[in-house]
């Protein structure tokens, strides 16, 4: 059986308990909100991910997971929104789709120090160098890769309108996802490093598309990938995605290119330990991923060489971000941050590449 995440937790120091989490205080919340006989313990970290400060808690016996946003913010709270988070958990509840369950919440930083959330624990594992060393070869690693899509085709095809989503429709979603991330950029000290990043920016403003008359609006993910999603085992299936606090109502191209942006961690790319299955046999390639969705939804993808340059020029603000962060002590697991002091400038000169060039995945 694949180990899920909370068998690869990190413990947490004493002193980055009290400074991240004050255990009084939150056992005194998990009293009034959960279960006023409930004890509280803090297993610790998982081994992947860094954008915001994630930790396993057990509690009057039920498993959690607590979100917060790291003490210091490169940016403006987009990265870090723990009630935006909340609102999209919440509202697809009911939407048949596999996403955490929002156990508590709190916009009071008083509490802990920082606006945060507690989700019931979802049993899964993420794929990376070790687990997929358990899949029953190419026919395993393919189903993990079209289940991908699936359940991004299925999250696409939600009626959002009929949830109260804590967004609303974009009148040009390009173009505000442009704005929201080029803000993002200005506000990052250390983004003055990234040779070239200006003339990607450059790009981007000048070939931006006129509005989408014809583009449907779905709900974004904003950061759909294999290290966002949970899968389980007989049979092989995704049992959670997770990291919703980029989500918003927008062109659903966005997720698709997000997700094979980096597939077969391509040279120059960031890579990601999540895509080791993308390398082995059975993995479609990221042109297939790409019919794949559209034969899901019956809808062919607009704008996909655009969207594969702004998705690239934003995860490369994000990383970037995280990597500030790491370099002022914020981040909860600084030394995870080391693959971007090359990284970043590796990608941000393949997507110029990318961007004067056309040319797209494979």
């Amino acid at each position: 059986m694949i180990a899920n995440k909370a068998s690869e937790a990190h413990e947490m120091t004493h002193l980055d308990q009290d400074r991240l989490l004050r255990p009084v205080e939150l056992e005194a919340f998990l009293r009034r909100t959960l279960d006023p006989e409930g004890s509280l313990t803090i297993e610790g970290v998982p081994d992947v991910g860094v954008s915001n400060i994630t930790v396993f808690l057990k509690f009057g016996g039920r498993r959690l997971v607590l979100r917060r946003a790291p003490e210091t913010s490169a940016a403006d709270s987009k990265l870090h929104d723990m009630g935006h988070e909340v609102g999209f958990l919440r509202a697809l509840e009911p939407a048949g789709l596999p996403v955490p369950r929002v156990a508590a919440a709190s916009g009071d930083p008083s509490v802990i120090g920082a606006p945060f959330y507690v989700m019931d624990f979802m049993d899964g594992f993420t794929f990376n160098s070790r687990t997929v060393k358990e899949l029953n070869g190419a026919g395993d690693v393919r189903d993990a890769c079209v289940k991908a899509v699936e359940v991004l085709a299925q999250l696409h095809q939600v009626d959002w309108g009929s949830l109260d989503l804590p967004a609303t429709p974009p009148s040009n979603f390009l173009a505000e996802e442009f704005e929201t991330w080029k803000r993002q950029l200005e506000r990052i000290p250390s983004a003055q490093r990234l040779k070239g990043m200006d003339r990607v920016t450059s790009w981007l403003e000048r070939n931006l598309p006129e509005r989408e008359l014809k583009t449907v609006t779905t709900i974004v993910h904003g950061n759909y990938g294999l290290h966002n999603l949970m899968y389980l085992q007989n049979p092989l299936r995704v049992a959670g995605i997770v990291d919703w606090e980029t989500a918003s109502l927008g062109d659903p191209a966005t997720d698709v290119v997000w997700l094979v942006q980096a597939w077969g961690n391509r040279e120059g790319a960031l890579p990601t330990d999540a895509n080791t299955i993308t390398l082995l046999p059975g993995a479609p390639s990221a042109s297939e991923m790409v019919g794949l969705y559209e034969s899901a939804t019956g809808r062919p993808l607009q704008n996909v060489h655009y969207n594969l340059i702004l998705s690239m020029w934003k995860s490369s603000i994000m990383c970037e971000s995280l990597y500030w962060e790491a370099t002022t002590g914020a981040s909860n697991r600084p030394g995870s941050t080391s693959k971007f002091v090359e990284g970043i400038p590796a990608q941000v000169e393949l997507t110029l590449d990318l961007a004067e060039s056309g040319r797209m995945f494979d």
